[in-house]
């Protein structure tokens, strides 16, 4: 089983889409329209075969909390210098980026510790706000 997709809500359509194909990088890989065509969506490759897409959605409410979604988190390279453009281009960073060595205690359980790799893993991170304010995370590591 593989994740296929995550789908996000937009109020403006236009922005949400470059704002994940100008910004972020992604891909686009199939547009469409629901509703009887009186909507658009997108489908945008994340890369591993994952995938986001976007449904204009102008009378979506502001942002709610969502009880299971947390946020949605991108690799990054360097995220010390793709947090910094975020912020150059105008979106709120929520949590500046810092470095941490996560214990991985999954290592702890024998028929889980050859996939799982080292006991504690560094990793750099940051938070910020999409155009809908969704939470967004960019992630940098060797391992996962």
């Amino acid at each position: 089983m593989q994740l296929h997709h995550i789908a996000l809500r937009a109020r403006d359509f236009d922005r949400s889409v470059s704002f994940y194909t100008d910004v972020i990088g992604l891909k686009p890989l199939l547009g469409f329209r629901v509703d009887k065509g009186t909507r658009r969506a997108l489908i945008l490759a994340m890369g591993n075969e994952a995938r986001l897409e976007i449904f204009e959605t102008p009378d979506a409410p502001e942002r709610e909390a969502d009880p299971l979604l947390q946020h949605l988190c991108f690799r990054s390279d360097d995220c010390r210098a793709d947090i910094e453009r975020v912020r150059e281009l105008g979106y709120e960073v929520t949590d500046e980026p810092r470095t941490v060595e996560l214990e991985n205690w999954a290592t702890e359980r024998a028929e889980w510790a050859e996939s799982c790799g080292p006991a504690t893993v560094p990793i750099t991170f940051a938070f910020f706000r999409g155009p809908d304010g969704e939470l967004l995370e960019f992630f940098e590591n060797a391992h996962t």
